[in-house]
C-alpha cells in the first residue's frame, strides 16, 4: 500500500519524492542518526585504539586516512556564528 499516492502493493512504501523525503526525516530516523554520530566523535579514541592493536599490516595508513576524513568533515561543518 502506497502513501500520499494510489498504490495498491501489499506492501507500504513512498510514492513521490516528498514522501520519501518525510520518512527519511522523521524523529526516529534522525535520533538513530545522531547517536550513530556522537558514537563515532566520542568513541573515535576507543575505536583507534582497538584499531591500532589488531594484528592488520597497515593499519597505521588506514587510521590516518579515516583522521583525516573526519578532520575534513569537521572543517566543513560550521561552528559557532560567524559573521
Amino acid at each position: 500500500m502506497c502513501y500520499h499516492g494510489v498504490q495498491l502493493d501489499p506492501a507500504r512504501r513512498p510514492c513521490s519524492g516528498m514522501a520519501l523525503l518525510t520518512l527519511l526525516f522523521n524523529p526516529k530516523v534522525l535520533a538513530l542518526v545522531a547517536f550513530a554520530v556522537g558514537g563515532f566523535y566520542y568513541g573515535w579514541p576507543i575505536i583507534e585504539a582497538i584499531l591500532n592493536i589488531l594484528p592488520v599490516p597497515g593499519i597505521d595508513k588506514a587510521t590516518s586516512i579515516i583522521t583525516g576524513f573526519f578532520a575534513l568533515i569537521m572543517t566543513l561543518i560550521p561552528i559557532g556564528g560567524s559573521s
